[in-house]
C-alpha cells in the first residue's frame, strides 16, 4: 500500500509541473506563423495553379499535382498555395519538424548567400533554387571519390536503387529489358533486393577468401555474356566494398577487375558506399580506392542520400 501512495505522489508531482513546462515551451518556441487557416473559393478561370503548373511541367510531370506550394509565403505550420490559400499542414511534421521558413534557418541560409526559400529539411529533389544548387556543389564536390563526377541527391529514396535505375534509363533506347547483377548476401535496400528477386535478376557469390575472387570474376563474366545474348542484358553491376552480412572486404583488384568486365559488356559499375563512406572503413573517405566507378552511392553518415556519377 505504501508503494501505491508513493507512486501516486510521484504522478501528482509530475502533473503539477506540466503547466510550467508548457509555459516555458511556449516562451522558447518560435511563434511566427499565421493565426488561422484561410481558404477562399477557387476561381479556376483566374487560378494561378494552371500557370504555375505550366512552368513546373518543364522540369517534372505535374499531371498528378493538385496544389502548388508557395514556399516563400508558407510559415510555421501553415502552408500557402499558388492562389494564396493558407492551410494547416498536418502531413509534413516528420520531414519538416520546425515548420516552414524558421527564422534561424532563414538567417543561416541568407548568411551563406543561399536562396532562403530552401528551408529546414525541404525536399532536395523538389527544390529549383539556384542557391541550393551552389550549396550542394560546394558541399559535395570536395568529397567526390574522383574529379569531374556529378552528384545527384535522391531525397528519401534508396540511393543505390536510384543509381541502378539511372543506369537502366541511360540504356533504355533499345528494346531490351535491362537487369542488374548484385552479390548474394549483400544489402542494398529493399527496392533493389526485392526487385531483383521479383524480376529474377542474376546474383553472384560474394567472395569469402582471396583465393575465391578470380573464380567469382569469371562467373560474373560468364553471366554478363549469357545475359547479353538474351532479352535481359545487364545494365549495372552492384557491389558493397565490404559485405555487411559477412564483414568480408573485397580487394581493390577484385573491384577494379569487376569494373573492367562490366565495361566489356557495356554495364555500369555501381559501388554502394552507404555503409562504408565517410571514413567508416578507415581506408579513406571512401573505402574503394581504385579506378573511378560509374556510380558511387552514399547515405546515412553523409546525412543526405544520393550518388556520384
Amino acid at each position: 500500500m505504501l508503494k501505491v501512495f508513493i507512486r501516486e505522489a510521484k504522478i501528482g508531482a509530475t502533473l503539477a509541473k506540466y503547466p510550467q513546462v508548457y509555459l516555458n515551451r511556449r516562451q522558447t518556441a518560435a511563434v511566427q506563423e499565421s493565426s488561422t487557416a484561410r481558404v477562399g473559393a477557387v476561381d479556376w478561370a483566374t487560378s494561378m495553379l494552371w500557370f504555375t503548373k505550366n512552368d513546373l511541367d518543364l522540369h517534372q510531370n505535374t499531371s498528378q499535382v493538385v496544389n502548388v506550394v508557395d514556399i516563400e509565403k508558407s510559415k510555421g505550420n501553415y502552408v500557402a498555395d499558388a492562389d494564396g490559400n493558407r492551410m494547416l499542414d498536418l502531413c509534413s511534421a516528420e520531414l519538416n519538424p520546425l515548420g516552414y521558413n524558421h527564422a534561424l534557418f532563414q538567417n543561416l541560409l541568407s548568411a551563406a548567400e543561399t536562396d532562403a526559400a530552401v528551408i529546414n529539411s525541404f525536399s532536395a529533389g523538389a527544390s529549383a533554387s539556384v542557391g541550393f544548387l551552389d550549396l550542394v556543389k560546394n558541399t559535395m564536390d570536395p568529397m567526390a571519390p574522383a574529379r569531374d563526377l556529378g552528384v545527384t541527391l535522391v531525397d528519401s529514396q534508396n540511393a543505390t536503387t536510384a543509381a541502378v535505375k539511372d543506369a537502366i534509363l541511360q540504356r533504355s533506347g533499345t528494346d531490351h529489358g535491362w537487369s542488374a547483377l548484385y552479390f548474394d548476401g549483400s544489402s542494398h535496400g529493399s527496392p533493389l533486393t526485392l526487385g531483383g528477386m521479383i524480376c529474377g535478376w542474376p546474383k553472384a557469390s560474394y567472395p569469402s577468401a582471396a583465393d575465391e575472387e578470380s573464380q567469382i570474376l569469371e562467373q560474373v563474366r560468364a553471366t554478363l555474356g549469357e545475359k547479353r545474348e538474351t532479352s535481359s542484358p545487364i545494365a549495372a553491376v552492384v557491389i558493397e566494398p565490404t559485405q555487411q552480412s559477412t564483414g568480408y572486404v573485397a580487394s581493390d583488384n577484385f573491384i577494379s577487375t569487376l569494373k573492367s568486365i562490366a565495361e566489356d559488356f557495356e554495364a555500369a559499375l555501381v559501388i554502394d558506399e552507404t555503409n562504408t563512406g565517410c571514413g567508416a572503413s578507415g581506408k579513406g573517405f571512401w573505402q574503394y580506392q581504385g579506378p573511378a566507378a560509374d556510380y558511387v552511392a552514399f547515405g546515412k553518415r553523409t546525412q543526405v542520400a544520393g550518388y556520384f556519377s
